[in-house]
């Protein structure tokens, strides 16, 4: 079979990780990767060169529909990255499609949208979706390496705690420091992995009674090296997260780790409260939680074996590697269709952003189309309304407006909602970029 890989980017995250571990269990394909960004991590690239793909940086037109062309099935490992979406409503060739969802795609910036889809396109998702299509699709997690397997113990001193992940507002909660400061244990040390922290979490850190006890990495490199030195594993989820199965999770449960999770869904439904880890709604629980596993040798042994059965049952990628083989085995099978996200291939950058967060496209169009008559109420309220994830992080309007800076809308939108934060600088900047240089000036100008 041939397998075109359509990827927004060569990057480290989970969804490439995903990528590699479907790759390496589906051997027998001929994998081609269309990376929609050109900048990449070397070490992506090797690892993907490495299995024998054959891999397209920045393909042009010709050369996406030419690989489409040529494939038995293309998979989309989706999640709202603007040269993605731009890709997809530009009315591409008919093909197999498969859409694999990486995201939990329940709030802003990334969301679900497979009723818009046409009727041939089919949809995989990574964590069960909130709400039911009329066509819903199988839940195939992303797959960890084998590395993580009967992963062996080293001895260490003291008690270890570690994070392993993003220290984004979508991914980290913003109190993680504060709900681990009153944390006591003799050689107590909490290991965050996941590239600097933020003003307000240093500012947290400085004043944390524990502060010794922390110690603050950069991006994990050797992850099962990590683990084979860690007792507890957190996931202090941001209330507007959107990670789905969350491969780090994944990899320390595969581990034998107990793992405090705080959240509500996402990473929350991996774990099963008092079975196999434990799962908190408040900062106060997830310190209480954590002090008792900190006081309880035999609960995190109990919870550490009970999380590795889990993994093995529920997360084995050579079981999940199979289900996704028999999707693309039977989607080859049918025939080519539409993606069907728009029904024109000349969007503007702004409308598709608009249609990437939730709007029907003639609402996204009229709006679009209004802003230059005056006509703006809709998307004022739209981005004023816009939280810092919405706004900030990857799929979000200040992504777009960067990857598409000639777009004025965009450009206008994102001035609103610096305004609407207190940035006036800034606000200023993309209002004359917008061609309003004094809308700023007062209340309503925006308009």
């Amino acid at each position: 079979m041939k397998l075109v890989h359509l990827v927004p980017a060569l990057k480290a995250g989970g969804a490439i990780q995903a990528l590699r571990g479907l790759m390496n269990r589906l051997d027998d394909m001929q994998h081609t990767v269309l990376a929609l960004d050109g900048a990449v991590r070397g070490d992506v690239l090797v690892s993907l060169l490495r299995t024998g793909a054959r891999v397209l940086r920045a393909p042009d037109h010709v050369q996406v529909r030419d690989a489409v062309d040529a494939a038995d099935v293309v998979l989309v490992h989706y999640y709202n990255h603007p040269l993605l979406l731009r890709l997809l409503a530009a009315g591409l060739t008919q093909a197999r499609w498969v859409v694999w969802y990486q995201v939990l795609g329940r709030g802003l910036p990334q969301v679900f949208y497979p009723d818009r889809l046409d009727e041939g396109v089919w949809c995989v998702f990574t964590a069960a979706p909130q709400k039911t299509w009329g066509r819903p699709g199988p839940v195939i997690p992303g797959m960890v390496d084998s590395a993580f397997f009967d992963l062996a113990r080293v001895p260490h001193a003291g008690l270890v705690i570690d994070y392993i992940g993003s220290a984004n507002v979508a991914k980290l909660h913003p109190g993680s420091i504060r709900f681990l400061s009153p944390l006591q244990g003799e050689g107590l040390r909490i290991r965050f992995h996941g590239g600097p922290l933020g003003d307000a979490m240093r500012e947290d850190l400085a004043r944390a009674a524990n502060a010794r006890c922390f110690e603050i990495g950069g991006f994990a490199q050797d992850v099962p090296g990590l683990l084979a030195t860690s007792d507890i594993f957190i996931t202090p989820m941001a209330p507007e997260s959107y990670a789905s199965s969350d491969l780090s999770l994944q990899e320390a449960m595969h581990a034998g780790l107990p793992s405090v999770v705080l959240g509500e869904n996402g990473s929350a439904d991996m774990i099963t409260h008092g079975h196999d880890g434990l799962v908190v709604q408040t900062g106060a629980a997830f310190t209480a939680a954590l002090q008792r596993l900190c006081d309880d040798a035999a609960l995190r042994h109990r919870l550490g074996q009970a999380a590795r059965a889990t993994a093995v049952s529920r997360f084995d990628p050579v079981r999940n590697a199979a289900r996704m083989r028999d999707v693309l085995a039977a989607r080859a099978k049918t025939p080519r269709s539409d993606f069907g996200f728009a029904s024109k291939p000349d969007l503007k950058p702004a409308v598709v952003y608009l249609m990437s967060q939730g709007w029907v496209e003639a609402g996204a169009v009229a709006a679009v189309s209004g802003w230059s008559a005056g006509r703006r109420s809709d998307l004022e309220r739209f981005a004023i309304g816009l939280s810092k994830v919405g706004a900030q992080v990857e799929g979000g309007l200040i992504h777009w407006r960067n990857t598409f800076p000639d777009d004025v809308v965009l450009r206008w939108m994102t001035g609103v909602w610096m305004h609407a934060a207190g940035d006036n600088e800034t606000a200023k900047a993309e209002f004359a970029a917008a061609g309003e240089p004094d809308a700023t000036a007062g209340g309503g100008q925006h308009r």
